[in-house]
Parts: C-alpha cells; sequence; structure tokens
C-alpha cells in the first residue's frame, strides 16, 4: 500500500474528474472503503495554495505548478487502482499539513458544494 506522502492517481481516470483523476496526496487509510487526502491540482483559483517546487517530486513528468487544495478530503478506494507518480519531500509533507491543520475531512462531492 502506499505510504504518508505518496502523490497517486486512479489508474482508470479515462476524464471523470469525481474519480481520481488529479493527482492525491495520500496521507492514512480510514478504513477499507476510504483514505484521506490531499489533492493537487494546476488550478489557482478557489483558495489553492501554491506548492513550491522544492516541496515535491513528480515521476509523472510535468512541469506545470501544482496547487494544493486547502481542506483534508476523504477519498474512495474503490477509484483504484491507484499508481505511484511522486512523492513529498520532508518539506512538503510539513508543507501540507500545516496548511491543512484545522479542516475537516470531507468527501470531495461534499466539498465542492
Amino acid at each position: 500500500m502506499f505510504k504518508k506522502g505518496h502523490i497517486i492517481w486512479g489508474e482508470n481516470r479515462d476524464g471523470d474528474k469525481s474519480k481520481g483523476y488529479h493527482p492525491i496526496v495520500f496521507l492514512k487509510e480510514v478504513n477499507e472503503l476510504f483514505f484521506e487526502g490531499a489533492m493537487l491540482t494546476h488550478s489557482s483559483n478557489w483558495g489553492n495554495i501554491k506548492m513550491e517546487k522544492e516541496y515535491y517530486h513528480l515521476i509523472k513528468s510535468d512541469d506545470r505548478t501544482q496547487y494544493l487544495v486547502k481542506n483534508l478530503l476523504i477519498k474512495k478506494n474503490e477509484w483504484g487502482p491507484f499508481e505511484r507518480i511522486g512523492y513529498l519531500t520532508k518539506e512538503g509533507l510539513r508543507f501540507v499539513e500545516e496548511s491543512l491543520e484545522g479542516t475537516e475531512p470531507m468527501h470531495w462531492e461534499d466539498f465542492i458544494k
């Protein structure tokens, strides 16, 4: 399974942005159905926070700026299988945890309402 700070995405993404399309920072397993994570995106809108290049390393090459969605999210294991596409550095993990401190984990569908 994945470790805290791994960056993953759903292998069966096929353009469906509701099923692991965006990169996800794995944070912890909740149960057999869900895990807690943070979403990365290229959008600087909606209060998303810019990730400095030294905060992450992507195995899948993507030179575009990454932004952190400012809320802990509950992700579904059924969106897998997941592929590891990168990882956060120690500084990156600290940045993500501090940025999301005080937020309540939410399902993506509830967060975007």
